[in-house]
């Protein structure tokens, strides 16, 4: 009767947190659990920390704390956390990720806070939690240096990393995971499976559906839909490289996003480091250029004056004229209606062809497509499209050549989306592949 009253009590206490949020203490949690850690469920975590974490894919196996999205503060010392991470399999603890500073959800910060943060850690690691430290690890990507000092105890190993890009900080976190259970730096960031073998991963439901399961991530708020889409391609093939690494080195920005070509040429030229290579599927031409987009647009027109919409002149929408001349696409995309761009975009059928046939046979074979594409306002017939952003994320499965299955980098819920293959053809700029070597 007495632990239904404590569990009761607990439960009541989760319920009012989620009213008016709640503060956890990430040192007194580590302290007072350290030797009972690896035995809680979800459940129980959120219950022990005393805040509400949100469950981050279909299986609860990831459970998530984001300070800009929780109306609940985890503290340590005399910061806020930016971010935890709990890790489950079967339903038991597998690993903790707390980030006590990145960039992408806290800004900047200058070099003195940046080591004072590092020096309080540190601290906590080896004088509260009284670990030894046993190995030092440095990973340099370019300009980037990742460092990785590992302690331990009885009963886990802490693994604290940290990293700046040309003197600017980048990251601290703190990775945990039962004793003997860490791996060194420099694999974990490797790609670990035989391309062969992927086709294993393919699974099948009604008709010709066939899609493959990717670790889900949430990018949150932060403009990193590129590096969060490395970071679980990466760990589909059983890396555990994650986001904020991905976008030290892709220099992303957290509100601007990251440049693709940066991007691949930044996995290529490491490659021998994170053992993948980018295989470029297909670039839409039309988008690239003036000349390109302009063919595009006259058949626009053409599609547009059959639907007796408004045919709106080339040079009218330009923002400027002669050499500079340049086209910025929310003017084009806010007069143009979709179903007449639709049907301007199906008349490259080679291309539609080649599109449907590269998404088939590359899940066919249990390889995931990064798709960079335009996320459209509008895209019924009669519609406007309106204002158009670029966005990465992931085809990870088909309906045979009738539709595309993709997955957002947004948590749970986005796992597996439909979308019919035109509708996803229309939408196009980009298709590639990392592929393990």
């Amino acid at each position: 009767m007495r632990k239904v009253r404590i569990f009761l009590i607990l439960l009541f206490t989760i319920c009012i947190s989620a009213l008016y949020g709640a503060d956890a203490d990430i040192e007194k949690f580590f302290s007072e659990n350290k030797d009972k850690i690896w035995s809680l469920n979800p459940q129980q975590v959120s219950i022990v920390l005393g805040v509400n974490l949100k469950a981050q894919d279909e299986f609860d196996n990831i459970m998530r704390y984001n300070i800009k999205e929780s109306k609940d503060r985890i503290t340590f010392k005399d910061m806020n956390i930016a971010e935890m991470l709990f890790y489950f399999k079967q339903r038991k603890l597998q690993s903790v990720l707390v980030s006590f500073y990145n960039r992408g959800d806290s800004g900047k910060i200058e070099e003195k806070r940046f080591l004072d943060i590092q020096k309080t850690v540190t601290k906590f690691i080896t004088s509260v939690l009284q670990c030894q430290k046993t190995t030092v690890e440095n990973v340099k990507f370019d300009k980037s240096v990742v460092q990785s000092v590992k302690y331990t105890d009885d009963f886990s190993d802490y693994i604290l990393q940290f990293s700046r890009r040309s003197k600017s900080p980048e990251y601290i976190q703190l990775k945990i995971y039962p004793s003997g259970k860490s791996v060194a730096l420099k694999k974990t960031i490797r790609a670990d499976v035989n391309l062969k073998s992927l086709k294993e991963n393919v699974k099948k439901s009604d008709g010709n559906v066939r899609y493959l399961d990717i670790p889900m991530v949430n990018q949150g708020q932060k403009g990193y839909c590129a590096a969060a889409t490395v970071e679980r391609i990466m760990k589909y093939y059983g890396a555990e490289v994650d986001q904020q690494i991905i976008a030290q080195i892709a220099q992303s920005d957290s509100a601007r996003g990251t440049n693709a070509e940066i991007l691949f040429n930044v996995i290529e030229k490491n490659s021998a480091k994170l053992n993948v290579k980018v295989e470029k599927v297909m670039t839409e031409k039309i988008f690239s250029n003036v000349s390109n987009f302009k063919r595009f647009h006259d058949v626009y027109n053409d599609f547009a004056a059959k639907k007796k919409y408004k045919r709106y002149k080339f040079k009218k929408l330009l923002s400027s004229s002669g050499k500079d001349r340049t086209f910025d696409f929310n003017t084009f995309f806010n007069v143009y209606f979709y179903d007449a761009f639709l049907k301007a975009r199906m008349e490259d059928e080679k291309n539609y062809d080649r599109f449907k046939v590269a998404i088939r046979n590359s899940i066919n074979n249990g390889v995931p497509l990064i798709w960079i594409a335009f996320v459209f306002e509008k895209s019924k017939p009669g519609q406007r499209i309106g204002n158009v952003t670029l966005h990465m994320n992931i085809i990870n499965g088909c309906d045979g050549l009738k539709s595309i299955i993709y997955t957002d980098s947004w948590g749970k819920g986005h796992e597996r989306k439909f979308m019919r293959m035109q509708d996803a053809w229309a939408r196009t700029l980009m298709l590639a592949k990392i592929m393990p070597k």
